[in-house]
């Protein structure tokens, strides 16, 4: 019974002594823990690019350790009344509701215009909320800006407002219809380096969350 024993001991110790050693010649395959996501199909060209800029880096596509949320607007405005019928009295060349009516945007918004000082200077209609529906995209300048570098974006989700700023920057919808992507400029003339950053959007039912974000910079010429 003993011989029986120690002849089983005696085979399982040779077959884990030659699985070892095989296991250590076959190389095991390397599964990252993560795929890094460098580029989307679907993501807008920097404007250095598109203006033949020399690239100097790219980063990955990365997720924020605290993402912006971009929520409904609340019902109060930039600035207080009297600054902003001041702000209209100064700029009486501007006729609001007829820049609205020829960039084919609804009268029912004039009053969110008029009231936070915002001149809209494009409108498209965009499919964002993974809805399938297309709703009213608005890029506008503050009334009466200097150089008019920060641009103030409106979208008009049913009976809710979302809206964000970006600096020489650009919004984009997903080819998915789910999100957008922003895109916002800015330039170092310390170091002649211009740094365009993109992040991406995802409606997340009420809103929408940022779930990326890459940089790209660009020596200026």
């Amino acid at each position: 019974m003993k011989k029986k024993i120690f002849f089983a001991l005696g085979i399982l110790i040779v077959v884990t002594i030659v699985f070892i050693l095989y296991s250590n010649r076959v190389p095991k395959p390397q599964t990252p823990l993560f795929q890094m996501i460098t580029s989307y199909p679907d993501e807008p060209k920097a404007e250095a690019t598109q203006a033949k800029g020399n690239k100097i880096s790219s980063t990955p596509w990365i997720t924020p350790n605290k993402p912006e949320i971009i929520k409904p607007d609340n019902k109060e405005t930039f600035l207080n009344k009297q600054s902003i019928e001041q702000i209209w009295k100064d700029n009486p060349h501007i006729n609001l509701k007829q820049k609205m009516k020829k960039l084919q945007i609804d009268q029912k918004y004039y009053h969110y215009f008029y009231d936070n000082g915002l001149l809209p200077m494009d409108s498209v209609e965009v499919k964002i909320a993974g809805d399938g529906i297309s709703y009213p995209f608005t890029q506008s300048i503050g009334v009466g800006c200097g150089s008019c570098e920060l641009q103030y974006m409106q979208m008009f989700i049913g009976d809710k407002t979302y809206s964000v700023n970006s600096t020489w920057g650009s919004l984009s919808q997903r080819a998915d219809g789910k999100g957008f992507y922003l895109m916002n400029a800015e330039n170092d003339y310390a170091i002649n380096v211009e740094k365009e950053t993109i992040k991406r959007f995802q409606w997340n039912g009420d809103g929408f969350t940022e779930v990326g974000e890459k940089t790209i910079r660009f020596a200026l010429k």
